[in-house]
């Protein structure tokens, strides 16, 4: 993120009339802030820019602050879900990390779902669903499933965990 600021601010200060409007594979909620104060006008997301380029470009035009809901909704909770440890917040900054796809396996390991289960859930192969989980071990930089589902537990929403 250290060069990607350095970038906002040097194209905010070249063009500070031209609203910035970030769109990255991923922010982690500690980037956000820093990518606001340094003056973006929004954020969105690379996986779904293409659902909301159409109205976001409009948007900054006319002065509005843009989020996707992901953001907003990770923003909003941080403000009113009690405090997490610092071992919830790194499971969740991992977490981030993981594509749409890699976060519903690890959601669905959490819940205790063999490989089977998960594959017949999503409607892919079994095969296909070791794959996730490898690249999920991988990104989270753990050594087992068992690792995997702790880290899906810190994660968790702090409603959902209390529930369960």
């Amino acid at each position: 993120m250290q060069n990607s600021s350095e970038a906002l601010h040097l194209v905010r200060r070249a063009y500070p009339e031209i609203p910035l409007l970030v769109i990255a594979d991923q922010v982690p909620e500690n980037d956000i802030r820093r990518i606001l104060a340094i003056g973006a006008a929004g954020i969105l997301l690379q996986e779904t820019v293409a659902k909301h380029i159409a109205w976001a470009i409009p948007a900054i035009l006319n002065g509005l602050l843009i989020l996707p809901h992901e953001i907003s909704e990770s923003m909003i909770s941080g403000l009113t879900r009690p405090s997490r440890t610092s071992q919830e917040q790194r499971a969740r900054e991992k977490v981030h990390r993981l594509s749409h796809r890699e976060r519903e396996v690890l959601e669905l390991i959490g819940r205790g779902l063999s490989n089977r289960q998960i594959a017949a859930r999503l409607i892919i192969s079994p095969e296909t669903v070791k794959d996730h989980v490898r690249a999920i071990r991988t990104k989270l930089d753990v050594a087992s499933r068992v690792h995997v589902a702790h880290v899906a537990w810190l994660a968790r929403d702090t409603k959902t965990r209390d529930a369960a």
